[in-house]
């Protein structure tokens, strides 16, 4: 079952980047003390959280707007690899 809502838990304390012309983003994770990079998509993603949107659904219709055709996976895989790296977490409807 994929989870409706999501956060970036508050203790994070991300850093985001992005070049321009690149493909990915580099993520800091304070917290963790732990670098890592990330696809366009999931730092899409991690941008659309910090703007304050929690809700996967308005996400799902912005990657099917991208071409992807199978956004439901995209989201279920994208949410799987960022949880494992504790960048994010479930949270219940607002």
């Amino acid at each position: 079952m994929l989870i409706s809502f999501w956060r970036i838990p508050p203790t994070a304390t991300l850093r985001l980047h992005r070049w321009p012309d690149e493909d990915e983003y580099v993520v800091h994770h304070g917290a963790a003390n732990a670098t890592h990079r990330l696809s366009a998509v999931a730092g899409m993603f991690l941008e659309y959280l910090a703007s304050g949107k929690s809700d996967t659904s308005g996400f799902i219709s912005l990657l099917q707007e991208l071409g992807d055709d199978t956004p439901e996976i995209t989201m279920a895989n994208l949410l799987e690899a960022l949880q494992r790296l504790d960048i994010i977490e479930p949270i219940d409807a607002p």
